[in-house]
């Protein structure tokens, strides 16, 4: 009993050692984010280029504009996040993406979601810029 106890501290320590994550210097945060902040441009375009590649012109069409509104460093994703939306006369869709994965992490759509998802979101953007 005590061997399994002991093995099993032993493996939950190196477990939890490779969860952990490297504390980046006040240095390597700044030149993190002004990397990221530096991809803006690029991700527009991505953006842009998606919805050609899509062959969504007729959608393209619906859109007023797309805005890229932020990118960011998480420190918690490891990545540049970014948030961008696109909008029309009716309505505005928020993304927040990771840009390394191109995974959405969350959205919301002004017209169709209520304060408590816009709160969410902006809350979950808050703790992936570590705010």
């Amino acid at each position: 009993m005590k061997k399994i106890l002991i093995v099993s501290v032993l493996l939950g320590s190196i477990i939890l050692a490779g969860c952990s994550q490297k504390q980046l210097s006040q240095d390597e945060l700044f030149q993190k984010k002004q990397e990221c902040g530096s991809y803006k441009e690029a991700i527009k375009s991505e953006i842009k280029s998606g919805i050609e590649k899509e062959n969504w012109k007729t959608l393209e069409q619906l859109w007023v504009s797309i805005y890229v509104k932020e990118v960011f460093y998480s420190s918690e994703r490891n990545s540049c996040l970014y948030i961008y939306n696109n909008q029309n006369n009716w309505y505005s869709n928020y993304y927040l993406v990771d840009h390394l994965t191109k995974e959405y992490i969350m959205w919301y759509g002004e017209t169709i979601s209520s304060s408590e998802y816009i709160s969410e979101f902006n809350k979950k953007v808050k703790e992936l810029k570590w705010e």
